[in-house]
């Protein structure tokens, strides 16, 4: 029988456990969207709940949770390869995090008593702990993250909402709640550069790339022949993706384009010519419903002063505040770039994806804050998760644009329910010069009207 109203649940713990860390978890869960306001944790000597639930400590008749102490406490001092068994909720299955890997699934909860400790395993997956070892024991290393060494690429389990899952399945176990929730969905942009053929120059280079590193002439005479159409006003630029690109629909929970705003290095294509093409795109993109974000250069995650700088660029071009951001490449150091987007202001980072995959990078697809390790505290801006990147989709695909479309169908059937999904498609995504780029236009606008019947038809 589902309870009605709101319930207090007072959390009993060990003094072992680390509360500061408890606390946000606790308080993440109390916010998760599908808790819907519906529940309230206590702790300490609380006079008033409805009834209590002993984590790490088995007292009396009340529910009870295992606490590992891996993670909450002070005692963690190196890496630890954790590993995801399986447990079984009704028709969900559910993954802890452990030290080792067993056979068989287990029962999420029986006899009063959950199969593992649910806190820890969500505060492992919003911490990005994981992270944090390896950006440590590879310092001075631009590529630090090593994604097929996640725990949720290794265990093939990144296409699920592992955090939002567990948080469904929890409440359900207290009464809460008996309806699925239909997926909400962003819709996100990337503007690296706003138009590929600017000046002659960039139609050389175009041409003489597939020569030299594809070893192509075909490819380069191909290149020199939109690059002629281009210039003579016969073609639209390969980058002129946004008649199509910004999406006229309502159903979205948010629209966000991120342009970039400056850049030092060989993988940043900001150039003098963004200033001339940025108004025309950023009132169109305004006029459809876009919320405009920052999209700080390849260095910015680790540079104060570049980072500030292109964000005061780029208010100065929109004439108002920036508070949402994504990091060029993803690129983001979790000893420097919270410290820094918090300092400055921004409101709601958008990084936490994968570069090579599509999925669920830390667990959950709504937002959430991340953890500030150094002061034991939630950093104040939000972090919304990066789902389903184009750029990566295609790299997982190599190419093949068929498979492309197969698993983006896929994958939205999979994570119809209780979970948000934020794309972002690059408006140099659909460059016509590149094999058969052409036929991502049909598979984002069929991904739109699939995306609307879903939400119409349940």
């Amino acid at each position: 029988m589902m309870t009605e109203g709101k319930i207090i649940i007072r959390i009993n713990f060990i003094e072992e456990v680390r509360s500061q860390r408890l606390l946000y978890v606790l308080d993440f869960i109390e916010h998760h969207p599908l808790c819907n306001d519906r529940l309230t944790f206590v702790t300490g000597h609380a006079e008033k709940y409805d009834f209590e639930l002993n984590y790490g400590c088995l007292e009396h008749h009340s529910m009870f949770i295992p606490s590992n102490l891996y993670l909450f406490t002070d005692k963690v001092k190196k890496p630890v390869k954790f590993f995801a068994n399986k447990y079984l909720w009704d028709d969900t299955v559910l993954y802890d995090i452990a030290e080792n890997l067993e056979d068989s699934t287990k029962l999420f909860f029986e006899n009063n008593c959950f199969g593992f400790d649910i806190f820890e395993t969500i505060f492992f997956h919003l911490s990005r702990i994981e992270e944090i070892w390896m950006e440590n024991s590879n310092k001075g290393s631009g590529d630090w993250m090593k994604e097929d060494e996640l725990l949720l690429i290794r265990e093939k389990i990144q296409d699920i909402p592992v955090v939002d899952n567990l948080v469904w399945s929890f409440i359900q176990v207290l009464g809460l709640d008996s309806e699925k929730k239909l997926t909400e969905y962003i819709l996100t942009h990337d503007i690296d550069k706003i138009f590929k053929y600017n000046q002659l120059f960039d139609g050389v280079k175009a041409v003489i790339w597939p020569v030299i590193f594809r070893r192509s002439l075909f490819d380069g005479l191909k290149n020199l022949y939109y690059f002629i159409k281009v210039w003579m006003g016969i073609l639209r630029d390969p980058y002129d993706s946004f008649q199509f690109l910004l999406s006229k629909d309502t159903f979205w929970k948010e629209k966000i384009i991120f342009f970039m705003a400056g850049g030092k290095s060989n993988y940043d294509l900001f150039d003098k010519f963004y200033k001339r093409d940025f108004p025309d795109v950023f009132k169109e993109s305004t006029h459809r419903g876009y919320i405009c974000g920052i999209h700080p250069s390849y260095h910015s995650g680790s540079d104060d002063t570049l980072f500030l700088n292109e964000l005061k660029f780029l208010k100065a071009l929109t004439g108002q505040e920036v508070v949402q951001s994504r990091q060029h490449w993803l690129r983001f150091f979790h000893n420097y770039t919270p410290a820094l987007l918090e300092k400055y202001g921004i409101k709601t980072d958008h990084t936490m994806g994968y570069t090579r995959y599509i999925g669920f990078r830390c667990g959950t697809g709504f937002k959430f804050n991340l953890y500030n390790f150094g002061e034991e505290r939630a950093y104040l801006f939000r972090s919304m998760p990066l789902v389903l990147m184009d750029s990566s989709l295609i790299h997982y695909c190599n190419e093949d644009l068929n498979e492309f479309s197969r698993i983006l169908k896929t994958f939205l059937n999979k994570n119809k329910f209780n979970t948000c999904i934020t794309f972002n498609f690059h408006n140099s995504t659909f460059d016509y010069t590149l094999g058969n780029r052409n036929e991502i236009v049909r598979i984002y606008l069929d991904m739109i009207t699939e995306i609307k019947d879903m939400l119409l038809t349940g």
